[in-house]
């Protein structure tokens, strides 16, 4: 089996054996389906996963070594839940092959400075609908291969300007504004 789709059930928690001996497992769909936690190194034997979604639910933190062993992923969605911090520098630490992370529609308020940077495959970030009020400058520093950068819906103040160095473009410096999505 290559994909697993456990949508729209009620699920009350994800163990750490839960998906023991599923080695192969490419795709995991979890949306609509928490109705409470998931422990620590619950993906542990997910060796090959390279897509997770768990959006739609209502997780409230993600344990720090839940996606520890996860080495060919290579998206992730977790939209649409409770988060209000993303405060693990290690969360995608040695995660190369990310190309699509997705954190849209929490209650997001903090995003740790160094949680996204040297992810040097990702194309697409969103923190849209959060209450961000403020971005560390180096929060995407190589991730030179950025495309789309979502952050509309979140608390910025009027006319805030983002300055993000460490792309590799002509000048080595982007500047935008908080409703700018493609870079």
């Amino acid at each position: 089996m290559t994909k697993l789709w456990l949508n729209n059930n009620l699920i009350k928690k994800i163990e750490v054996k839960t998906f023991l001996g599923m080695q192969n497992l490419k795709e995991l769909f979890l949306m609509n389906t928490l109705t409470g936690k998931i422990d620590e190194n619950s993906f542990d034997d997910l060796v090959n996963l390279e897509t997770i979604d768990i959006s739609y639910n209502n997780l409230t933190e993600i344990k720090k070594d839940l996606f520890a062993k996860l080495n060919k992923i290579k998206g992730f969605n977790l939209s649409n839940n409770k988060l209000t911090t993303v405060n693990d520098s290690t969360l995608f630490e040695n995660k190369t092959n990310i190309n699509y992370i997705d954190f849209s529609a929490n209650n997001l308020g903090l995003v740790d400075a160094n949680v996204f940077r040297n992810l040097s495959s990702l194309v697409h970030l969103s923190l849209m609908s959060n209450r961000l009020v403020k971005l560390d400058y180096n929060l995407i520093q190589g991730c030179d291969l950025m495309q789309n950068f979502c952050l509309y819906g979140n608390k910025f103040p009027q006319n805030y300007t983002l300055n993000y160095t460490g792309l590799n473009d002509l000048e080595d410096k982007r500047i935008f504004t908080v409703d700018c999505f493609a870079l």
